[in-house]
């Protein structure tokens, strides 16, 4: 289905902004105008074919959580209180969203611009104590993706990213999330497609590609990468890193660097990983950098 066909369905939409705490199905043709909780149980299931709109770069509840510059990224915009204020946050906060598709009837979440951005909605994000199941849905424009709820993602289609889908565990309970990812298509995505900060995610039998369309704005990094309190497994994916895009900056430091890499997989995890049976494919720096950390463990004096 072409953009122009998609878009022509606007005119059905049915309204939705604030949230809900309670049971909905959505079904047909849904435009999200403004930031939207599922929280205290609440729950909504979409059915197959529905097209869900996200009001591009508006929001009219003109709330959000502003963040100081994000020093690893600076060229990102900044998300002060104009940014935040201007952009849909979907949030699952004890929340349930469950949005399975078919082959044939897949599900849209999509800007509603003729002319989509990368970051034409913010984020979405499953917080603790909150289930996601997504199977048989196309997600496209937004900023990131991701949290520390209970996920499960498959026979999906996920592109034109800003950031990344980030799998990021809280307090006590770093490697308890066990997100599952399999069988999907992850591509053209700022940073990296994935980037997983804690827990341990299962993707398997995914095709992972950092920046096939080198006209899409970004800065990415690479394909999928790990750090610190993660074990990952990561097993049967087709990983490309792409072409290198030149990345001039100065670091958190105060050094200038030029960044002008593609890597497939970097794994800085404390824990290890299962790194099996993938492919990785145009990578011109490495398909895969592992930095073994070690851990030193100690009473207190």
């Amino acid at each position: 289905m072409m953009r122009e066909d998609i878009l022509a369905r606007l005119p059905e939409a049915v309204r939705k902004t604030g949230g809900t705490s309670g049971e909905e199905v959505w079904s047909g043709v849904i435009r999200i105008t403004g930031d939207y909780s599922i929280y205290d149980g609440g729950k909504v299931v979409v059915e197959p074919g529905t097209i869900i709109f996200i009001a591009a770069r508006s929001d009219d509840q003109h709330k959000g959580i502003p963040c100081p510059k994000d020093q690893f990224n600076p060229k990102d915009p900044v998300k002060d209180e104009a940014y935040v204020r201007s952009r849909v946050w979907i949030n699952l906060d004890h929340g349930i969203f469950i949005a399975k598709g078919t082959p044939d009837k897949p599900i849209i979440i999509t800007s509603d611009s003729l002319n989509p951005q990368s970051d034409d909605w913010e984020l979405l994000t499953v917080g603790e104590s909150s289930r996601l199941e997504m199977d048989h849905v196309v997600m496209e424009y937004f900023r990131v993706f991701g949290g520390s709820g209970e996920m499960k993602i498959t026979h999906s289609i996920f592109r034109n990213m800003m950031e990344c889908i980030a799998i990021i565990g809280k307090g006590e309970h770093l490697l308890d999330i066990k997100p599952i990812i399999t069988h999907n298509y992850i591509y053209n995505c700022g940073h990296h497609c994935i980037t997983v900060r804690s827990g341990s995610p299962i993707i398997k039998h995914n095709v992972i590609r950092a920046r096939p369309d080198m006209e899409f704005p970004g800065y990415e990094y690479g394909a999928i990468a790990y750090d610190f309190f993660t074990k990952t497994m990561f097993e049967h994916n087709f990983v490309e890193g792409g072409p290198p895009v030149r990345y001039d900056e100065y670091d958190i430091w105060g050094n200038y660097r030029e960044f002008l890499y593609s890597r497939g997989l970097c794994s800085h995890s404390y824990f290890g990983a299962s790194i099996r049976y993938n492919t990785f494919y145009n990578c011109t720096d490495s398909g895969l950098e592992v930095v073994a950390y070690p851990m030193v463990i100690g009473k207190k004096k």
